[in-house]
């Protein structure tokens, strides 16, 4: 399964919190060298992350990083909420409803979520 954009830059301000360098950056976000790149680019011209050279680089999520972090999460965990509260009897009942419900729903939390990023990225 595909992850978003939102997700992945998540986990790497995460992962940048504590200050990383890029390998570690690679396997906690399970990402790869060659992906990593762009979102790492992304991020330093936004002034979300920091890089710093002390004997290697090392990456550290920034003020402005933190406060974009904790949007991304509460949008996140509003989102595993909504879908939690479902039961599966409201599935099985109103299983239609619930397609075209849902799909509108993630809909609507992908514009929330695209404006949350487009005021920081």
């Amino acid at each position: 399964m595909k992850r978003s954009k939102d997700l992945i830059i998540s986990q790497i301000l995460l992962v940048c919190a504590k200050g990383a360098n890029k390998t570690r950056i690679v396997y906690q976000a399970n990402l790869n060298f060659r992906t990593v790149d762009p979102y790492l680019k992304l991020l330093m011209e936004r002034g979300l992350i920091n890089a710093k050279r002390e004997p290697n680089l090392i990456y550290q999520t920034t003020e402005k990083g933190e406060e974009l972090l904790g949007s991304l999460k509460e949008i996140q965990r509003e989102i595993y909420l909504t879908y939690l509260q479902a039961s599966i009897s409201e599935i099985a009942r109103l299983k239609s409803y619930l397609c075209l419900s849902s799909l509108w729903q993630r809909n609507m939390w992908r514009i929330r979520l695209r404006c949350t990023l487009s005021k920081w990225l």
